[in-house]
């Protein structure tokens, strides 16, 4: 607040130059296509409640899912959307579900870097909170390789679901992920990836969901709290060539 006009030098090495003193440039430094924001997933102990509690807050509807009813013994997905806005919810099941059918407890999860572990001790750090910002790129796996040979810290190498899409994630700040998403270039009836998001999620019904549009159309930005600016600003930078 009153400070718009102000430059200062950060340790990172850019300026800060104020809303008055930025210009706007594209130096097309990225490291590999980006498409648009894929979704956003939120890590919660009830994926059900909490999900349903957004989509009426929201006026987003619940299009798709993944759980017990689809074959989902690891864990419960419930995806929310408004125009292109994705939101993504997840709760761990009880290994033990998994365990009474003599499987593992990660054989039938749809979101495969999801692990037990990691969820609860994040949850218990977080609450509710955001694990990945998922965007679509050209080539998942290039983009993940690229970013590593640049500095990223990889989360979770590059996984092929059903020959049909490709997912994989590198560390963003804190214990969110970044999450990169390709599909394959299918000619099948279902070549949409919007009409099934990812492999093992089923579509609901619409009379299932409720038919909510408050109008919300896209994802414009997620901004991250970080403890320092600079240093975050730096490492995405250089590993993305995001300007």
């Amino acid at each position: 607040m009153g400070k718009e006009n102000e430059t200062s030098e950060t340790p990172g090495g850019f300026k800060l130059v104020g809303f008055s003193g930025f210009v706007r440039a594209n130096p097309r430094s990225d490291r590999f296509k980006v498409k648009r924001f894929h979704h956003i997933e939120f890590w919660c102990t009830d994926a059900t409640n909490t999900a349903r509690r957004f989509s009426w807050g929201l006026g987003m509807p619940i299009v798709a899912k993944s759980d017990l009813s689809t074959g989902n013994a690891t864990h419960a997905s419930y995806l929310l959307r408004s125009g292109d806005l994705n939101f993504l919810f997840t709760a761990p099941y009880s290994p033990s579900i998994a365990s009474m059918d003599n499987l593992s407890h990660t054989a039938t999860a749809s979101i495969p870097t999801f692990n037990h572990e990691t969820s609860r001790d994040f949850t218990a750090k977080h609450g509710l909170a955001v694990r990945a910002i998922a965007i679509e790129v050209d080539d998942a796996e290039l983009a993940f390789t690229a970013s590593v040979a640049h500095g990223a810290k990889p989360s979770a190498s590059p996984v092929i679901l059903d020959n049909r899409a490709v997912v994989a994630e590198v560390q963003l700040y804190g214990d969110v992920v970044l999450r990169y998403v390709s599909y394959g270039n299918s000619e099948s009836d279902d070549s949409d990836p919007d009409s099934w998001f990812l492999p093992k999620f089923e579509a609901v019904e619409a009379a299932s969901s409720f038919p909510l549009d408050y109008g919300i159309r896209r994802l414009d930005h997620a901004v991250g709290n970080v403890p320092e600016l600079a240093p975050a600003v730096n490492y995405v930078k250089e590993f993305t060539g995001f300007s």
